[in-house]
């Protein structure tokens, strides 16, 4: 995926480097680091829950994970059979875990969540989860 099919932060003139992690459902993930990103430098997580009693449906968490305090902008994409667009800035302290933004989203063939973030350090990456690979 490169900066013209994210027109999130690229549209806001927010990406730079970038980093990509790709999870399916049942937690495999894949990450490849460019910028000298690694995850001990990104404030922003992107998580997965499946919801009891709902099989097709899962949440998807934006939430903070530092250990410095990091002004972050963020845009979560989702897309599947509907389309959702969140996005935000704050100023993040340490040890903060406080949920950031939150999606439930219906697991149709093809749905792709993606979480664009610039952070005020210069860190800048995105997140993945879905099948945002097999989409046309």
């Amino acid at each position: 995926m490169d900066r013209r099919s994210r027109p999130g932060l690229v549209r806001a003139g927010l990406l730079s480097a970038s980093v990509v992690m790709s999870a399916g459902l049942h937690g495999e993930s894949r990450a490849e680091n460019t910028g000298g990103t690694g995850p001990s430098e990104r404030a922003l997580e992107l998580t997965l829950h499946e919801i009891p009693g709902q099989p097709n449906m899962i949440e998807l968490l934006v939430t903070a994970n530092t250990q410095k305090n990091v002004g972050v902008r963020y845009v979560l994409n989702v897309s599947g059979r509907s389309t959702s667009r969140q996005a935000g800035a704050t100023q993040i302290t340490p040890q903060s875990k406080a949920p950031l933004s939150r999606v439930r989203v219906n697991k149709s063939p093809g749905w792709c969540a993606v979480l664009d973030v610039e952070q005020d350090d210069g860190v800048s990456y995105f997140l993945e989860k879905g099948e945002c690979g097999t989409r046309a």
